[in-house]
């Protein structure tokens, strides 16, 4: 159960559904972002996946609980690093034990500050880079952490 927060234009949480996610949510605040998704996911049929036209911090203050199993999140490279961390520690109650989280964010900027609970992957996976962006990269273990 996949949730891609700051979707942009739904291609992560929409890959996902093609590599087999039994249910995608997509939460992005840009109408017309949301609109692109909508076509996107029609185009590619995939039953179980849907738009949520909200910021992220609305949407996690009311998303199902213990729920996910992995999180997509693309913030804006603008969102400061505090933002970000907070965002993170927002996900914690919707997350379902052994949920991956995955945090793109600009290269230059600090790794995610990791919530008691999480484990960063492996130190191969960790932190991977991709031009200007890298993937933060944790395990939601919860009290087992």
């Amino acid at each position: 159960i996949v949730l891609d927060l700051f979707a942009g234009s739904g291609a992560l949480g929409l890959e996902a559904a093609s590599r087999g996610a039994a249910d995608v949510t997509l939460v992005e605040a840009d109408h017309r972002a949301c609109a692109t998704i909508t076509k996107n996911i029609a185009t590619v049929g995939h039953p179980h996946t849907r738009v949520v036209e909200a910021k992220a911090s609305a949407f996690l203050a009311n998303a199902p609980r213990n729920h996910y199993t992995m999180v997509l999140a693309d913030p804006p490279y603008a969102l400061t690093d505090e933002a970000v961390d907070e965002m993170v520690a927002a996900l914690v109650p919707t997350l379902a034990p052994d949920a991956v989280v995955v945090v793109e964010r600009h290269v230059d900027s600090a790794g995610v500050d990791w919530p008691a609970g999480f484990e960063p992957t492996g130190q191969k996976l960790k932190k991977r880079t991709f031009g200007i962006a890298r993937m933060d990269m944790a395990i939601w273990r919860g009290a087992r952490a």
